[in-house]
């Protein structure tokens, strides 16, 4: 049975453990225990508070850890049940621990005016060996009913196992970071059948979100209103070549990730398309300089990706021209400061005084990014089209190395 004492250590912090067949009973008690205990209280009301469910799935302890601090603070404008899985396939059964392993916590905000605590649930359930395969039979009951259900896919997802499935079907929305993918040019193609429902046993109504194009929204909007004015917009469709900057890795050859998705974004929604692949639509110029040909009603369009040792912190991408070659010709373009707040933008076209700004650039955390795909619940096509773009580009690349 559980205390005053018990409900009020959890309230404030310490996890409970418990055995997998008493969660359930357990998160009444310990609401029923608050409650009875606030009545006694005159000023204080409690309220058990969930809107949603979140699924996290991580196989790091510390990363579990850090979920569990975002939570805390996403709890106060989405109050959930939150269910955290910590999944170890790797490791082998041993008797200095259990195999499968469940607690039981709260998160406790005062509301603003203090006139009522807002506690919102979570379960951590850490598996290991062969008990990982069981962790969709035990988390998928402990789902709230009616309310929308997200899956935070805290790392490399599997896109071909079987639990991956198991969870993704029982999810409303996926999210993930496609930067955290191991094997890009694999897990992108994936992504993409994933996305549109080509996977075997994926349910039409799972919706995918990626932090990563989050990211770039910033990017995408100050190219997009280049555009904006009526006087301009001819412009967009005559582009012949675009120049990308951005920042590399030296213990990482490859192009990024966000480079193929901005750029999937520029071709999908301008109508490019890739040549056939006896033309060879990239080049390598030399270590990070590749040149990618694309067309548009058989005019060319040359893309050229230059990286560079520049670095501003928590910024991937530095710099982009957009360029008509042609008369009347124009540049559009967009240079990171060394504030990595701070951009500045520039329009140079024909019989137009040359247009210079600074604009401010939106720099979001993991809990800002997170909070803001927790308000969504329908499907964003325009990432869904950069996405397939942008998987086809990576298919392209790949086999012109």
């Amino acid at each position: 049975m559980m205390s005053s004492s018990d409900a009020q250590r959890i309230i404030k912090g310490t996890p409970k453990r418990v055995p997998v067949n008493a969660i359930e009973p357990e998160l009444a008690r310990l609401w029923r225990v608050t409650t009875e205990t606030s009545e006694k209280k005159s000023d204080e009301e409690v309220v058990r508070a969930c809107a949603l469910n979140l699924m996290v799935y991580t196989s790091d302890e510390r990363d579990a850890e850090k979920v569990t601090m975002l939570i805390d603070q996403l709890a106060i404008q989405h109050p959930c049940r939150a269910i955290i899985m910590i999944a170890n396939a790797e490791a082998s059964s041993s008797p200095a621990g259990p195999d499968l392993e469940t607690l039981i916590s709260a998160h406790h905000h005062i509301t603003e005016t203090g006139g009522y605590h807002l506690y919102c649930e979570q379960v951590t359930i850490s598996a290991k060996s062969e008990t990982v395969e069981e962790l969709p039979s035990i988390v998928i009951p402990l789902l709230v009913p009616d309310l929308p259900v997200f899956l935070w896919w805290y790392g490399d997802p599997t896109f071909d196992d079987e639990l991956f499935h198991r969870f993704v079907s029982a999810s409303d929305r996926l999210i993930l970071d496609s930067t955290q993918l191991q094997t890009p040019d694999v897990g992108f193609a994936k992504l993409a059948d994933l996305v549109s429902n080509s996977i075997q046993g994926v349910p039409d109504h799972t919706i995918c979100s990626d932090l990563t194009w989050v990211r770039l929204t910033s990017w995408r909007l100050l190219t997009a209103q280049f555009f904006d004015p009526q006087n301009l917009r001819p412009y967009l469709g005559r582009l012949s070549r675009i120049i990308l900057e951005y920042q590399t890795h030296e213990d990482d050859p490859r192009l990024p990730v966000h480079v193929f998705l901005f750029i999937g974004w520029l071709a999908s929604r301008l109508k490019w398309q890739i040549p056939p692949r006896s033309a060879g639509a990239w080049h390598q110029i030399e270590g990070h300089h590749h040149v990618l040909h694309l067309s548009r009603d058989d005019q060319p369009v040359t893309l050229e990706i230059r990286g560079t040792s520049r670095s501003v912190e928590g910024k991937e991408l530095l710099s982009l021209r957009l360029i008509v070659d042609e008369e009347p010709s124009g540049l559009f373009s967009i240079t990171q400061t060394d504030d990595p707040l701070r951009a500045e933008t520039l329009i140079d076209v024909e019989q137009t005084n040359t247009m210079k700004r600074v604009v401010r650039l939106e720099a979001l955390d993991t809990l800002q990014l997170i909070d803001k795909e927790l308000e969504i619940l329908w499907h964003d096509a325009v990432y869904e089209e950069a996405l397939e773009m942008a998987a086809a580009l990576m298919r392209g690349y790949k086999s012109d190395e």
